[in-house]
């Protein structure tokens, strides 16, 4: 009797160690192929609350060369999936506003956020020239 239940114990055992060593190796295992590199992101209107919407945003490799161009949801925001270890130029010209960009080094991170204050025109020739574009002097 001692000895059946003893050895009903050992199998029971090693079913479950087996089971738990093989979970832990599929869990393990380092594949650097299964790598997927982004950039997304979020533009705003500089000086407000609201969310640029439908605007392009261009994605470029560092040393030149456009990669892929979207635009921007309901909520101003981008992404640009599936793309290799590198450093690359995130680019936005939208009418009506200053052009803007700024980098994303993917070398060491898998994933790089950015966001985009975007300075209407109007706005920065006025500040240029120092002149509010509420006040007309009519004199």
């Amino acid at each position: 009797m001692w000895r059946t239940s003893s050895r009903s114990f050992a199998i029971i055992f090693l079913l479950l160690g087996t089971t738990s060593v093989c979970a832990q190796r599929d869990r393990d295992t380092y594949n650097p192929g299964n790598q997927s590199f982004e950039v997304s992101g979020q533009v705003n209107i500089a000086g407000t609350n609201n969310t640029a919407r439908d605007v392009p945003v261009r994605l470029e490799r560092f040393s030149g060369g456009v990669i892929d161009q979207i635009t921007t949801d309901a909520r101003g925001r981008f992404r640009f999936g599936n793309l290799q270890r590198g450093y690359y130029k995130v680019i936005i010209n939208a009418p009506g506003f200053a052009p803007a960009q700024q980098d994303a080094d993917l070398t060491l991170l898998f994933k790089a956020y950015l966001v985009f204050n975007l300075a209407s025109t109007e706005a920065t020739n006025a500040a240029r020239l120092g002149t509010s574009l509420d006040v007309i002097d009519a004199r």
